[in-house]
């Protein structure tokens, strides 16, 4: 594992509470927004956010200062115009659309805050494209650490972060980065799992018959081995409370479906035996 800073965090004081790892899923990660709120509501305390992918995103302004709520009524203002006009092909470049809009959005609601100068900790994972190896992001503007985690190639372009060239999706490597969560932070780790398993996909029908087909293959082929890594992972570095939102009925493109969403993910964390009714008291700190 390589760290942009050159150094590991200092380990904080032990307190109560959980680190949060919110893993890649496009879409379906927003439902961790529920997850953050039905956290607060059971009062469990978030001391440390590891991200991925939309995790990162999701990760980063929660870390910055900006609610819950506030983030579900961001997530809800997006509807499928908005969605369309993000994803518009751009048939010049390194990935299918451009990134002006998300750039845009990301330094809006970043503004110059640096990922050390958060109010909660956090890191995101990236990918170097060059050796594939995997990039922990603990320094520097929160909003170009957090371009660089969702860079999933073939959709946006690489980024570079503090002088590293090529930055991509963090999904490439660590889907669901529990073992940087464990590596980082002396909490107990809940991750949420925002990916789909393949064997509860939705019947395909034909819909290959469709226009960009082939691009509907690339992307079930995409979630099939981001799914497959994950899991492996996940084995070698299971978390204390693993939460896995019901996203069968949503694609990794339903942003305009924030609604459902983040309240499938609320209803499987204010559900989990392990977190409800203060059940995790004593594990979680």
């Amino acid at each position: 594992m390589r760290l942009v800073s050159g150094k590991e965090s200092a380990r904080p004081p032990q307190e109560p509470g959980v680190t949060l790892v919110l893993g890649s899923g496009g879409a379906r990660g927003l439902a961790h927004i529920g997850v953050l709120q039905a956290l607060k509501e059971i009062r469990v305390p978030v001391r440390a956010v590891v991200g991925c992918s939309i995790g990162a995103q999701i990760g980063a302004l929660y870390c910055a200062g900006v609610s819950p709520e506030d983030l579900a009524d961001t997530a809800r203002q997006v509807n499928f115009s908005t969605v369309i006009r993000m994803f518009m092909p751009f048939p010049f470049g390194a990935g299918l659309v451009r990134d002006r809009g998300v750039r845009k959005f990301l330094q809006a609601e970043l503004q110059r805050k640096s990922i050390q100068d958060l109010a909660v900790p956090f890191v995101a994972v990236a990918t170097d494209l060059q050796d594939g190896t995997e990039v922990v992001l603990d320094s520097g503007l929160a909003w170009s650490a957090v371009r660089a985690s969702i860079a999933m190639p073939g959709i946006l372009a690489p980024h570079t972060h503090e002088e590293r060239r090529h930055l991509a999706d963090g999904a490439l490597v660590n889907p669901l980065p529990v073992s940087v969560a464990r590596s980082r932070y002396p909490w107990p780790v809940v991750a949420v799992q925002a990916q789909l398993s393949p064997r509860l996909r939705p019947e395909i029908g034909g819909r290959f018959r469709r226009p960009f087909g082939w691009f509907q293959v690339a992307r079930l082929a995409n979630e099939t081995a981001l799914w497959e890594l994950g899991q492996a992972r996940l084995r070698e570095c299971p978390p204390d409370v693993l939460v896995e939102p019901a996203v069968r009925e949503h694609s990794c493109f339903s942003y305009h479906q924030a609604t459902d969403l983040i309240r499938v993910g609320y209803d499987a964390a204010v559900n989990s035996p392990a977190l409800k009714g203060g059940a995790c008291e004593s594990r979680l700190g």
